[in-house]
Order: C-alpha cells, then sequence, then structure tokens
C-alpha cells in the first residue's frame, strides 16, 4: 500500500525492506490493525502477513498457517527481521508461535505489545512464564514508559523499548464551539460493554430534557453489540440526539474528527487508543478514563476531563463542563493539537529505524 502523504525513508528503506511485519487483517476494524495501516501510509511498502481475516476464525487461521508457511521463504528472500503486533487472548499465542518459529530460522524477533490488560492477564499466565517466553526475544515494545516499567521491574526484561502509536495531525478544523451552537460528541471504536458506550447513552438519557438541542454526539463504530447499541437510543427515544454512521474510515473518519469538538471514550481498558491520537492530530477536546495507557497520553485538565469507568453523572458532567465553558474546550484542543506532534509518523520511524539498527 502506498500513500501520497508517505514521509521520505531515503536510506532507511534499506532497513525497512529486511523488517517483516505480521497483525490482523488491515482490512480489519480496530486499533492494531489502524497502526499497521499506518505505518504503510507513512512508510510506504512493507512486507505484511495477516494472522486473522476480517471473514471470521477459519479464514484467519488459514491466514495464519499461510503466514507459518511462508516464513522460511520471506528468510530466503533477505527479511532478517519479524515484527509483530500482539494484543491479548488467541492475538497473544499466535503471534508468539509466528515469533518463535521466526526465531528458529534465524530472524531478529520483536513482539509489539498493544494491550492494556497486560497487568490483569500476565499474573493469571504466571510471571515466570511471561519472563521466560518474553526474554528470548531480541526486542519487546511498550507503547508507553509506564508498560516499559511494568515489564521491567515485574516482569525481569531487559529487552523493551518504548515506542508509540503514530498518527499524523489532521488540518482543516471547522469554527470551534462558541457556547451559541450545539457541541460536538464523537465517540470511535467497537461497540461493545467493556468501551463504555452504554454508560454513554445512559448518562445522555438520565438528562436527555437538559442536553436537547445543546448537545449532539455521532457515533463511528460497529461491533458484537450493535443492535443493543441501536435499540438502546430507540428505547430511550434519542435519535435527534445521537446520530450512528457505522463504521468509519479515511475521509468520513476525517471528516468527522474535523467538525466534533470533544471525542469520548469512556473505556473499562485500553492500550494507547489511535482514536484519542486522531482527536488530538485534530485539535480535538477528549473525556475519557483513566485506565491503560491513557494517563500517560493525556493529562487531567490540560488534554483531557477524566472519568471513573462506569461514572454516568461523571461522564454527563464532564460533558457540561466543556458546554458551559468554550474557552476551557479551545484551550485544551489546542494543548492536544500541538501533543500531538509527538506521535507524528516521523518520530514514529525514527524510533523503528534505530530499533532495528540496534537488533541487526
Amino acid at each position: 500500500m502506498q500513500s501520497g502523504k508517505q514521509i521520505g525513508v531515503d536510506g532507511r528503506r534499506s532497513i525497512l525492506d529486511k523488517v517483516l511485519y505480521a497483525g490482523p487483517s488491515v482490512k480489519a476494524h480496530g486499533g492494531i490493525a489502524s497502526v499497521i495501516r499506518s505505518y504503510m501510509d507513512a512508510f510506504g511498502p512493507v512486507a505484511f502477513h495477516a494472522t486473522t481475516s476480517r471473514f471470521g476464525k477459519l479464514p484467519g487461521l488459514l491466514n495464519f498457517i499461510v503466514a507459518m508457511a511462508a516464513l522460511p521463504f520471506m528468510r530466503m528472500r533477505g527479511f532478517r527481521i519479524a515484527h509483530a503486533h500482539t494484543a491479548m487472548k488467541g492475538s497473544w499465542w499466535r503471534k508468539n508461535l509466528y515469533l518463535k518459529w521466526a526465531g528458529v530460522i534465524g530472524m531478529k524477533t520483536v513482539l509489539h505489545i498493544h494491550s492494556g490488560a497486560i497487568r490483569q492477564c500476565f499474573p493469571r499466565m504466571g510471571l515466570d512464564n511471561v519472563h521466560r517466553l518474553l526474554r528470548r526475544y531480541d526486542a519487546v515494545v511498550a507503547l508507553t514508559p509506564g508498560w516499559a516499567e511494568y515489564l521491567t521491574k515485574e516482569i525481569g526484561l531487559d529487552n523493551v523499548h518504548v515506542i508509540g502509536n503514530p498518527v499524523r495531525r489532521i488540518s482543516g478544523r471547522h469554527t470551534y464551539y462558541n457556547g451559541g451552537t450545539q457541541l460536538r460528541l464523537l465517540f470511535l471504536g467497537a461497540i461493545y460493554e467493556a468501551k463504555g458506550i452504554f454508560e454513554l447513552l445512559d448518562a445522555i438519557a438520565m438528562h436527555k430534557n437538559d442536553i436537547s438541542g445543546r448537545i449532539r454526539l455521532d457515533i463511528g463504530g460497529i461491533g458484537q453489540e450493535n443492535d443493543r447499541m441501536l435499540k438502546q437510543i430507540e428505547r430511550d427515544g434519542l435519535q435527534d440526539i445521537v446520530h450512528t454512521h457505522g463504521w468509519v474510515d479515511g475521509k468520513e473518519k476525517e471528516r468527522l474528527l474535523s467538525e466534533c469538538d470533544v471525542l469520548v471514550l469512556p473505556s473499562h481498558s485500553e492500550g494507547m487508543p489511535v482514536c484519542i491520537l486522531e482527536a488530538m492530530a485534530a485539535g480535538m477536546a477528549v473525556i475519557t478514563c483513566p485506565v491503560g495507557g491513557i494517563p500517560e497520553l493525556v493529562e487531567e485538565g490540560t488534554n483531557a476531563i477524566m472519568v471513573a469507568p462506569g461514572d454516568r453523572q461523571g461522564l454527563y458532567d464532564a460533558i457540561m463542563n466543556y458546554a458551559d465553558n468554550p474557552d476551557m474546550l479551545r484551550s485544551v484542543s489546542e494543548n492536544n493539537y500541538e501533543a500531538a506532534s509527538k506521535h507524528s509518523p516521523e518520530a514514529t520511524l525514527a524510533n523503528l529505524i534505530a530499533l532495528y539498527k540496534r537488533i541487526l
């Protein structure tokens, strides 16, 4: 895949041409697929093995088998680094099998951890077992310094590197909310309970009369509980306030990011959410929860308003805080647009190249 927005990689191209990436299908929904697409858009063509399929488990298993079978041939073609992007559960075991096989055939190995649940999952696996598994890789990539500290101090690794997710700043912002128009809220992500979408809808329904005419919520996403969401919107009579768009990407996502004022992500568990990075890159304010890597991404009061997971009244209060204080909203939005430069594709590429040079 290529894009007209690719950054120049000059001499670094020779290193990227030795790297084989593995992860979920780039046509899938979700944060890891979005990160890999951003690599492809920014860096130019990269070699990639899909280990899942958007068409289900059986096609995904076939993709994984094909990826495993192709590894020796990729090694003979000159690929020297296998860089796998993983979440937890099935993703975790697929990527570890993939990297073990890559190591056996003489490739350098990088495991890139995206899940925000490692502090919950690793103790159940056994910290000693996790240590023995991860120490064999040439590098383990953490998204934030806090995760790197956990992997270093609690798991006992000495091969940890920090590389955050990349995002490109979006130009063409609409006029900022000034108190005289509707405050536009945006939820981006998969539709299931742990994302907090139903608590957000509850918060709006609880105060529907106060919110009506002042607040609009746009939802970009689909998921396993999509029907439940649609039924809740209808049951609570929120059709004039809440507008659903299905899964959005490309120009449609950029349009929503440029038109809306506040991203709301009341998730119970996260890694480094791409949607928060995208909101920052579009100059939006944020309402979210202090879970996973989020507190290392945004700071209360400066970049976001933090709400405890499941706190419906807290969500409403945060929304109205922005609605009643447009100057504060604009200040937070401008802070986020400036902070997004630290997560540019150029910075990510420089960090990746430094890592690859070190392990080669």
